[in-house]
């Protein structure tokens, strides 16, 4: 199925600047090492990959040996160092990472990933648990959040809970919308929860047809995430307001970080501030695994049940080479005002769970596929037209509100 959607508001499943306008409160300094949780498994997993790449030709010699000194030092328990030297020391290690992040080596985001991870444990041990969850954060983006979200878990929970943003002003959400576009497609049909159950499922959707679940998740409040994560760095999509119906098809797309604080008064506010540039821009947190970046989000693990494999689609559009379909769920975030993502078909079985607000999708028959003219080459599974031309009874057309979930075969 290609499907297409349009929002009025959802959730799913520069390097960032400080925001000015809000403080944290950290607790005070002298955390003992003991104290802090972590994954021992990233010690054993780091020192093998110093191990592994110790060949004095492909990582140079100096990085290897900081890196095997600062995880030497946060092993021992207490470590022999005072903190601000071993924040020094683990912050130097990070430093000379860079170059290798910048000229794409093979190994740099393991590297940059380790020795960020040092840098967070640090900053949480001198009791700067703002400045942990910003190495974290920083870490996450670029050595990959599906390799290390599990190894900072921990950690990243333990700092969460011990910071408070106090931010300077109030913030509301986007009103909802008044009235909300009639469909006109084919209905999709509901289930609640206890009335379908995987069995049926399979049975009679698994790769055969659409359905909505209810029930499903446990619902967002974006007030609450608002003030709870303000100063998270969080990576946006960014679209002139007037390409904004393109999504990552226009032009002039580009990818920012930015405080998730800043991108809700910025493109998510009922009244952006006059330093906005909501006016004349559109930002999108798209596709994103935020749930490895922050470990306290709420997740449908109802609905996990009902992710079920299946083969990879071997009616893909001609010329187009699909990704290989993971062994386990792929979850990620999309969160805007407004937002619409163009038509396209993935090459796994898809479940749109709405988390807040609400989403209209619109789903189109494979069969069609030819009227949707796909684009070539990295979008060759993307629709170059923007509205295809189905007749009504031939597409499926559903509105999603908070805690319902869509399968989209």
């Amino acid at each position: 199925f290609f499907f297409f959607f349009s929002s009025s508001f959802s959730f799913m499943a520069s390097l960032g600047r400080p925001n000015k306008r809000f403080k944290t409160q950290d607790v005070p300094p002298g955390i003992p090492l003991r104290s802090l949780p972590v994954d021992q498994g990233v010690f054993v997993e780091n020192n093998n990959l110093v191990d592994k790449v110790d060949d004095g030709t492909s990582v140079p010699s100096t990085i290897l040996a900081e890196l095997r000194e600062i995880s030497d030092l946060h092993t021992l328990v207490p470590s022999s160092s005072p903190p601000t030297e071993l924040l020094a020391k683990c912050l130097h290690c990070r430093e000379s990472t860079f170059p290798l992040v910048t000229s794409g080596h093979p190994l740099s985001s393991s590297l940059y990933g380790a020795a960020s991870l040092y840098v967070a444990r640090s900053h949480a041990l001198l009791g700067e648990f703002s400045k942990a969850l910003r190495a974290c954060d920083l870490a996450l983006l670029r050595a990959g959040p599906e390799e290390w979200g599990p190894h900072f878990g921990p950690l990243e929970g333990y700092c969460a809970e011990r910071v408070v943003y106090e931010v300077d002003g109030a913030w509301e959400p986007p009103p909802k919308p008044e009235a909300l576009p009639e469909l006109i497609g084919k209905p999709v049909p509901r289930f609640k929860m206890e009335e379908l159950g995987p069995e049926k499922f399979e049975k009679k959707f698994l790769g055969k047809g659409p359905c909505v679940v209810t029930g499903v998740a446990p619902t967002w409040d974006l007030k609450e995430l608002y003030s709870k994560h303000h100063g998270r760095v969080v990576p946006v999509e960014i679209t002139p307001r007037s390409e904004a119906s393109k999504g990552y098809l226009s032009p002039s797309w580009q990818r920012e970080t930015m405080t998730f604080g800043n991108f809700l008064e910025s493109y998510m506010s009922s009244s952006p501030s006059s330093s906005s540039s909501s006016s004349s821009s559109f930002g999108y947190l798209a596709q994103h695994p935020l749930h490895l970046q922050i470990s306290s989000l709420p997740l449908p693990q109802p609905l996990l049940r009902y992710c079920i494999p299946s083969p990879l689609d071997v009616s893909a559009p001609p010329n187009c080479s699909l990704s290989t379909p993971h062994l386990g769920p792929i979850l990620s975030t999309w969160l805007g005002a407004d937002s619409t993502t163009p038509a396209h078909h993935d090459p796994y079985e898809n479940w749109l769970c709405q988390m807040s607000g609400s989403k209209r999708a619109r789903l189109h028959p494979y069969e069609g596929s030819a009227r949707m003219k796909p684009m070539g080459g990295e979008r060759c599974n993307t629709s170059s037209v923007p509205f295809p031309p189905f007749e009504e009874e031939e597409f499926w057309d559903v509105r999603l509100g908070a805690g319902e979930a869509l399968y989209i075969p």
